[in-house]
């Protein structure tokens, strides 16, 4: 089984090298690699110039037009049956293609295929992300099983989406054919793409996880989705909400997106707590509280403005009105605080 492995980059000649490496020493050998620079200005080029593998192909857009076009360029060269992706900051365990395709031949009905990955950030690592969230290890405990793999059907995989994003594309592998089903990469979306791009997929096939990091994924701090980070948040929600909007007869899916608003607001709020702009955190909070009626985020709006002792007894107080309700308060985000409370 072919694969065609695309990696987009843009002014990462530093870590480019890496990336490609791992690719070029995966065990599973029967690929291309459709390395697509994106307008890069810094020694993009030359370090690509450096590579004289025959499985290397190389394009490039003379100016940035975004992640979610890069990857489309590539997928348009692509001549494999499968599509792996790979950014430019992230490396490959040597093994991570082998698996995939491995699973693909074993499983005709699955059409794609993620797996846990690693987070290493300036200041953090975590061996397991997938350890970190809510929804799909919720999902795992009854999911089919045969080692390390689980089978996720699409309807399952799409109130998961909705709730959380637990595939990253560098962990992320798909048949053509159900590629080509689904559509490609929304090229008016500077970030959120992918999450996107996910959801549609989960309407039209089978999913596989493997329960093993065979992915490390760098965050440095230029990152797409810190740089923009409110402006990822934003796209987030509008997708939510035009999913909550489509899907409106099915409960389950209007739970699931209620818990997936809740998180992203919640993530908005964090952010400007850690710039100290209380304003704009509970401005947040409001919006949030009137598309979810979460009674958290109400206690958070509320609560910005008040000395921190006081702001813990509102919000015991409130979350225990929401309990009698029968409200499950959802888990914290860590990525910009690490508030006990």
């Amino acid at each position: 089984m072919r694969v065609s492995i695309i990696l987009p980059t843009y002014n990462r000649a530093d870590s480019l090298p890496t990336a490609i490496r791992s690719v070029l020493n995966q065990t599973h050998t029967e690929f291309e690699l459709i390395v697509v620079d994106d307008g890069s200005t810094d020694g993009t080029r030359a370090v690509l110039a450096s590579h004289r593998d025959s499985r290397v192909r190389i394009l490039r857009h003379p100016v940035n037009r975004g992640v979610a076009a890069a990857r489309n360029t590539g997928i348009a060269a692509a001549t494999g049956d499968v599509l792996a992706f790979i950014d430019s900051d992230d490396v490959w365990d040597e093994k991570k293609l082998a698996f995939q395709v491995a699973l693909f031949e074993q499983y005709p009905a699955v059409g794609a295929i993620f797996s846990d990955w690693s987070w290493v950030t300036s200041t953090q690592f975590i061996k397991s992300y997938v350890s970190c969230l809510t929804s799909l290890p919720r999902i795992l405990l009854t999911a089919p099983r045969e080692g390390s793999v689980f089978l996720i059907d699409g309807h399952t995989m799409y109130n998961c989406l909705l709730e959380e994003l637990p595939v990253k594309p560098s962990a992320f592998a798909v048949r053509l054919s159900t590629l080509s089903q689904a559509g490609r990469f929304d090229e008016t979306l500077r970030s959120g793409e992918d999450w996107e791009l996910f959801l549609r997929l989960s309407q039209s096939t089978t999913w596989a996880y493997i329960d093993a990091p065979l992915v490390t994924l760098v965050v440095r701090e230029d990152a797409t989705h810190l740089r923009f980070f409110c402006e990822d948040k934003h796209n987030l929600i509008r997708i939510l909400q035009h999913e909550r909007r489509r899907c409106r007869h099915r409960k389950d899916a209007q739970r699931a997106v209620k818990k997936g608003l809740v998180r992203q607001y919640t993530q908005l709020y964090w952010f400007h707590i850690a710039r100290n702009n209380r304003l704009a955190a509970a401005q947040h909070c409001w919006n949030g509280f009137l598309a979810t009626g979460a009674v958290a985020l109400l206690a958070r709006m509320l609560g910005s403005f008040c000395p921190c002792a006081l702001r813990k007894a509102m919000k015991r107080a409130l979350l225990g009105v929401a309990r009698g309700l029968q409200w499950r308060r959802p888990r914290e985000e860590t990525l910009y605080h690490n508030e006990a409370d």
